[in-house]
């Protein structure tokens, strides 16, 4: 199976790096392409847009700042929806709203390509080593056929049901870790 990468800071180039590791192939691209280097040095094929991501890979995985950033790497010129083909997921592991997410997914899923929301939590330092723990929502089956891409990436993987679940969750224990932060400090 040929996974994507769409977004490679400090997480995705970590989550690149240790899928590579693993013996898989990952073809990615990011908009500055010097965060490319390390994954193209490893062994991953750096493309030029999200639309040759998807062209060369079943699971795109998309690692980005924000709703608008996921929303312009899948649905902009050359995103990944221009890529589209048979069997293809989107899987979303950035930190955004469960209502964008749900708009996303219905406007990804209308093009006739299937789509999760992955969002993890753990930094770029657990991810290397395949340790995260990933929440995911959207169609189980589409998570099931996935599943042994996500138990690479991460330790422990939870389905948690319909699109927009696992961002909430992902934002609620984002809540408690910094109301935790907060009253230590």
């Amino acid at each position: 199976m040929k996974i994507g990468i769409v977004g490679t800071g400090m997480l995705g180039e970590a989550v690149g790096l240790h899928l590579l590791d693993v013996g898989y192939e990952v073809t990615v691209f990011n908009r500055t392409k010097e965060k490319t280097e390390n994954l193209g040095k490893k062994g991953a094929i750096v493309v030029e847009s999200p639309k040759l991501v998807a062209e060369n890979s079943d699971l795109v995985i998309t690692v980005v700042k924000d709703a608008g950033a996921v929303y312009e790497v899948i649905f902009g010129d050359s995103g990944i929806v221009a890529g589209k083909h048979e069997g293809m997921c989107i899987a979303d592991m950035s930190t955004i709203n469960p209502n964008s997410t749900k708009e996303i997914s219905k406007k990804v899923t209308t093009s006739g390509i299937d789509y999760l929301e992955i969002p993890v939590m753990g930094g770029p330092n657990v991810a290397i080593d395949g340790k995260l723990v990933m929440m995911a929502s959207g169609g189980e089956e589409i998570f099931e056929k996935f599943k042994n891409i996500f138990d690479s990436i991460a330790e422990q993987s939870f389905y948690l049901g319909d699109t927009g679940t696992a961002h909430s969750i992902k934002l609620a224990m984002n809540l408690q870790i910094a109301m935790l932060a907060l009253s230590l400090s």
